[in-house]
């Protein structure tokens, strides 16, 4: 199965690019804001927990169902750090200066890296038919 993945890297710097896998991620809601804080997402971290974290607070405290209504929120809140994960990751490589360069489909990132490299070395110049 094919999959897309964007290529971010750095104008300036010569630091390897970072490939970014298109769709949900799968270890963002098993870790949460663990995930979010690996990446350097400090900013994500923070708005992550207060929308998990104060609305549990608030229903437990209002209504008799509270616990009910926060564990749903807290589900629905990892619920789309699944499916959102990558693209706020992106977003944040993209506040930090790097360069979403390509979009590539391929069916590994391996493969997606390979054909990375391959796209920026020059053509060969032989012509066709020629010894």
């Amino acid at each position: 199965m094919m999959r897309f993945y964007m290529v971010f890297s750095e104008p300036q710097k010569a630091e390897p690019p970072i490939l970014l896998r298109d769709g949900p991620s799968f270890a963002a809601p098993f870790f949460g804001p663990l995930w979010l804080m690996w990446h350097g997402m400090w900013l994500a971290t923070a708005l992550y927990l207060c929308v998990a974290t104060l609305p549990f607070l608030c229903f437990y405290y209002i209504t008799p169902a509270g616990d009910i209504l926060g564990s749903l929120l807290s589900f629905t809140t990892l619920f789309a750090l699944a499916l959102e994960g990558n693209h706020i990751r992106a977003w944040h490589l993209k506040r930090k200066g790097r360069i979403c360069e390509a979009v590539i489909a391929a069916r590994s990132r391996d493969a997606a890296l390979l054909r990375y490299w391959e796209s920026l070395s020059p053509p060969d110049n032989q012509s066709e038919g020629g010894l």
